[in-house]
């Protein structure tokens, strides 16, 4: 850890605006400890889901309430705690129960104990939780498009995320039977539900075979990856095929340690996607 002491605590409202805000103080946490995008992207996970379950489960019935947000470094360590004022504990279940990836919501606490070294939850004095996380400081890392056959109709559709720069957004372009949503920015809980958005209406449009690029990504958490269950689980329903493609080392990473690798059909880049659905377009998932 290089010695760039650090220190934040704020007292952040509930909203989810709050997640957007918090990111550039984080990243500029992670780099005074001298993490690479890999380390700083596995801290930047668990914190953000303490804030998120703090913001949508513990603070759903007092919005008004703050959510405290304390960073520091420590030695060879990164300190985390995040407060909450909600009227009820955190439902926690013990570490070797079973998690069910495949749900749509309620990896949060899963992900924060992989990605930590060390977590607690306990209780404040004044009612309320507080999660501690600590995270080592010397970790190491763990661990194009194509161009559209000439008669192929392009289609571009854009969108955005309002909730300010650096945010997602996503362009989908139209083969001949295959639509490529290529997105980038953050995939959490402000823009899922854009992109949700997005392939719902390819669904209405009777386009059933999606390829996501996910090559601009550079962040996911729970909410990202409940998102994209979500929209495979629509897919299915209509039985049409999705497949992801490019995705970053550190996005591979959380899709490895969640088992989602062995839910999700990957490739490596978007153009063996686009010719895997071309070739067959009922998954094989849905085929059994």
């Amino acid at each position: 850890m290089t010695e760039q002491p650090f220190r934040y605590e704020q007292e952040l409202p509930s909203r989810l605006e709050t997640l957007n805000d918090v990111h550039p103080v984080l990243n500029r946490w992670t780099q005074s400890a001298g993490l690479d995008s890999a380390s700083g992207h596995r801290v930047a996970v668990a914190v953000t889901e303490a804030i998120t379950n703090a913001i949508i489960h513990a603070h759903a019935t007092c919005p008004e309430k703050t959510v405290l947000v304390r960073l520091w470094t420590d030695a060879d360590r990164l300190c985390a705690e995040i407060g909450d004022r909600g009227p009820s504990p955190w439902a926690v279940p013990p570490p070797d129960a079973p998690i069910d990836w495949e749900q749509t919501n309620g990896r949060g606490l899963s992900l924060i104990r992989m990605m930590a070294h060390e977590f607690s939850i306990e209780p404040r004095r004044q009612g309320g939780t507080l999660v501690r996380m600590t995270f080592s400081g010397n970790e190491p890392a763990r661990s194009k498009s194509h161009s559209v056959a000439a008669g192929v109709a392009v289609g571009t559709a854009v969108g955005q995320s309002e909730q300010g720069e650096h945010k997602m957004d996503y362009r989908v372009e139209k083969h001949e039977s295959v639509d490529v949503v290529r997105i980038s920015g953050r995939l959490d809980l402000v823009s899922s539900n854009n992109l949700k958005d997005c392939v719902r209406q390819r669904l209405g449009e009777k386009r059933t075979l999606l390829v996501l690029n996910m090559k601009g990504v550079d962040f996911i958490n729970s909410s990202g990856l409940g998102a994209l269950v979500s929209i495979l689980k629509d897919v299915r329903l209509v039985n049409g095929r999705l497949v992801l493609s490019e995705l970053a080392p550190y996005v591979q990473e959380i899709f490895a340690i969640t088992q989602l690798s062995n839910v999700f059909e990957i490739h490596t880049t978007e153009k063996e996607a686009v010719e895997s659905v071309e070739a067959s377009p009922v998954s094989e998932l849905v085929k059994n």
